[in-house]
């Protein structure tokens, strides 16, 4: 009724790998291919299967952008070599042009480390950033409490926080640079920071592994098995996290919750014994 509405000369789509199929139908219907821009975050689907767009023709052009810009270049290093110990296909070019970065590994959650925390901030600020150019990311919260202790922690610091783990609080975006970004796992996608927190990996991981496994064994056992359950939930935990583990440019911190052998601990153990140079594993301080 109103095509005027439509009259773009170009159409671009964000995050298009993870369109439900009837966007991908309303825009092919709506333009010609060659009047759509489309950015592939591969393997970062948080919706569902992978969008199925056009196959490439003589009216497209597929531009591969393999190497990371946004993340210094150890930590992309860092990022590989945690795909590759963990057995997934997947990887990204370090940038050569921006040396550094660094990765701290904690034992226990954040809260027992209250001066990391406040030297995290010192740090950032000596290069020019602010406290809202962090960011915390905390498991949801069906797999513990990790959201309310790191977000206290934060308060017991005298910092401002904006707390997106709050639906409410989430409605409107951090309104000062002194705010301290805590947000879950599953919403970091598409956010960076110059130093990110991944507050309990390991009960992340481990919880969207056995949450995908009940799904896999319960939809195998209604339409017959054609992939192993566990493969597939494996796959698809860590293909998740390797969004977080790409949000960081200049630090990433990883804070280890349980102390018993699980593959997360095992891999991140493994990953910081090839990078002693970059990798440093704090321990828990004693009470």
């Amino acid at each position: 009724k109103q095509p005027e509405e439509f009259f773009f000369d170009f159409v671009a789509v964000d995050e298009a790998q993870d369109c439900p199929a009837y966007e991908v139908a309303v825009l092919n219907g709506l333009f010609e291919s060659e009047k759509l821009v489309i950015a592939d975050g591969v393997d970062q689907n948080l919706r569902g299967a992978q969008a199925r767009w056009p196959q490439e023709t003589k009216k497209t052009q597929t531009v591969p952008l393999k190497k990371c810009l946004r993340m210094k270049r150890n930590l992309a290093v860092f990022a590989n070599s945690v795909a590759r110990c963990a057995g997934i296909d997947w990887g990204i070019e370090p940038n050569s042009s921006a040396p550094g970065g660094r990765v701290l590994i904690l034992e226990g959650a954040c809260a027992d480390h209250p001066e990391m925390l406040l030297g995290l901030l010192r740090e950032a600020e000596h290069e020019g950033n602010s406290a809202v150019d962090l960011l915390y990311c905390v498991p949801n919260k069906q797999s513990g409490q990790a959201s309310g202790s790191l977000t206290n922690a934060l308060k017991q610091l005298n910092w401002e926080v904006w707390n997106g783990t709050d639906n409410e609080e989430r409605r409107k975006p951090p309104l000062s640079i002194d705010s301290h970004r805590v947000v879950t796992f599953q919403s970091c996608r598409g956010l960076e920071g110059w130093c990110v927190v991944l507050e309990q990996l390991d009960v992340h991981v481990l919880s969207d592994y056995y949450r995908t496994l009940d799904a896999e064994t319960t939809s195998n056992s209604d339409h017959g098995a054609l992939i192993d359950p566990q493969t597939h939930a494996h796959q698809s935990a860590w293909e998740k996290i390797m969004i977080a583990l790409t949000r960081p440019m200049d630090t990433l911190v990883i804070s280890l919750a349980l102390s018993e052998d699980n593959i997360v601990r095992k891999v991140i153990k493994q990953v910081s014994t090839e990078h002693e140079d970059f990798v440093q594993w704090v321990s828990k301080p004693p009470l």
